[in-house]
């Protein structure tokens, strides 16, 4: 008897998520198409990055389109979140080995403070390139939908690879190394 009224539920769980996709959609495609058979502009592998154009935390003005010939590493991130905490050391070491092959990395911090995020910066030795997202423009544009979230670019402005969640020692190494001789 408990087991059927698990499966009821289930069955009955999975029917209204189903609904509820089925009525709300999915989320709109961020990309466009300028011209049938363009690259679209988009958050996904193969897409040309989303263009932003932002002042970081150090009141310098930061371009993603003039990095366009860098390979370039965009990490949504907050200060609240455990794998965003757990990645960020490795992030750094990552930066100071590749930036003089011209690396650039970006750390989207979504929402918080700049006071706070520049604490957080000094307190653990951040030196690369850190934004605020404090409208959620970014997030929305790049469809943010968890933290950590990290973005491959190569030189060409294409993104190359998306890594939902923590980002291991390994795999940062071999999307590095692939962006790095592309």
């Amino acid at each position: 008897m408990n087991k059927l009224v698990r499966l009821t539920a289930s069955a009955a769980s999975l029917i209204a998520a189903l609904v509820i996709l089925l009525s709300a959609g999915l989320p709109p495609r961020s990309g466009i198409l300028v011209r049938p058979g363009e690259t679209p502009i988009a958050a996904e592998v193969g897409a040309i990055a989303p263009p932003f154009d932002k002042i970081d935390i150090r009141n310098r003005r930061l371009s993603l389109s003039a990095l366009r010939g860098a390979p370039v590493v965009i990490n949504f991130w907050a200060t609240w979140c455990a794998p965003c905490v757990s990645e960020m050391p490795r992030l750094q070491d990552s930066y100071d080995r590749y930036k003089p092959a011209g690396l650039r990395m970006i750390g989207i911090n979504v929402n918080e403070p700049v006071t706070d995020v520049l604490t957080w910066a000094q307190h653990f030795h951040i030196t690369y390139d850190l934004v605020v997202d404090n409208d959620g423009r970014l997030s929305y544009q790049y469809m943010v939908r968890n933290l950590p979230m990290t973005l491959f670019i190569g030189r060409d402005g294409l993104i190359r690879q998306i890594v939902y969640g923590e980002v291991s020692d390994s795999r940062l190494t071999a999307e590095l190394t692939a962006l790095l001789n592309d």
